[in-house]
């Protein structure tokens, strides 16, 4: 995943905006860990199918709303 700005630049986006993906997808339920061009998800050790398409909605979700904020 590269986190750059939506202004087609390719510029890096900057770390505390990165990080707030961190909030957005706890407020959504998700443990996530968002720096540089990372993104770690924590799910439980046992975790099944339809719980991992959930946490990848929850940080697809999570994205969408950084890159709506950055575009306001």
């Amino acid at each position: 995943v590269d986190f750059v700005h939506p202004d087609g630049s390719g510029k890096a986006l900057d770390q505390k905006l990165v990080a707030e993906l961190d909030r957005k997808a706890w407020d959504r339920g998700a443990i996530i860990y968002a720096r540089g061009t990372v993104l770690r998800l924590a799910p439980p050790l046992c975790i099944t199918a339809a719980e991992v398409d959930e946490l990848v909605a929850v940080v697809a979700d999570s994205i969408d709303s950084l890159q709506r904020d950055l575009a306001r």
